[in-house]
């Protein structure tokens, strides 16, 4: 089973992530862990996510939006798998879609329940990999608006938690940038997802768990000092939370 990213056109970079894909054939279970972002997926083989331990089978040839997710899915391929997909930013997703982020929050859904412009799966499926990334280039690039204006105050708390990897205080960013929490909240849940604290918890736990994957003998109170952690077992409280497992769990599997 292969998994790779593509970078997307340079004028997209500061809206998607990456484009990615899974090919192969193989039956396989995996974790995805919550990442504080969301996705569009193209599901053209045989793919099953289980949420909150209900199994439910994505249909073939058709595209979900996956929302911010708290919990870890455990996911199923069977046979030929090949997916391909969008990873936006934070925020990105609300630069197509008018629809309140939060309601997207642990959950799948198809896309074209909630947007009747999509690409459908068909169009993709013969395609090589290249050539997807670029037919979804040219179709993003058809659809988001790209405003040259000044960034407005929640943005800038975003940008802020981004660039400090979710280490930050949200009350102490709140008065800084002269916004009230409620307004920031509100702003957040729709063009975001989480509120600020849960997406700073978000990528915090993202940033972390990447830290542990490619340093697994690093001692983890060095990773709980680097992180601001007050000792090992903050590390670990925080670390269950999000993962349903502690570090060492984690390292072990």
């Amino acid at each position: 089973m292969g998994y790779r990213e593509y970078l997307p056109h340079p004028a997209l970079r500061t809206i998607v992530e990456c484009y990615w894909s899974v090919r192969g054939r193989a039956d396989s279970f995996w974790t995805v862990y919550p990442d504080a972002a969301m996705d569009i997926l193209f599901n053209f083989g045989s793919f099953i996510e289980t949420r909150n331990e209900a199994g439910s089978e994505l249909a073939k040839n058709t595209a979900f939006v996956i929302g911010n997710m708290f919990v870890p899915i455990q996911s199923r391929t069977v046979g030929d798998t090949d997916l391909f997909g969008i990873r936006f930013r934070a925020a990105g997703m609300a630069r197509i879609l008018r629809i309140p982020l939060h309601e997207f929050n642990d959950e799948s859904l198809p896309l074209e329940s909630v947007y009747k412009l999509a690409p459908e799966a068909e169009q993709l499926q013969t395609l090589s990999q290249q050539e997807r990334v670029n037919f979804l280039d040219r179709w993003l690039l058809k659809r988001i608006s790209f405003s040259s204006s000044k960034p407005e105050a929640w943005e800038y708390c975003l940008n802020n938690i981004v660039e400090r990897g979710g280490n930050v205080n949200v009350y102490d960013l709140s008065r800084e940038v002269g916004i009230s929490q409620k307004q920031m909240e509100r702003k957040f849940v729709e063009k975001v997802g989480p509120t600020p604290k849960q997406f700073a918890q978000l990528l915090k736990f993202r940033k972390l768990r990447e830290r542990l994957e490619k340093k697994d003998d690093e001692s983890l109170m060095n990773v709980a000092f680097d992180f601001e952690f007050v000792d090992h077992s903050h590390l670990s409280k925080f670390f269950r939370k999000f993962a349903g497992l502690s570090p060492t769990e984690f390292l072990k599997r």
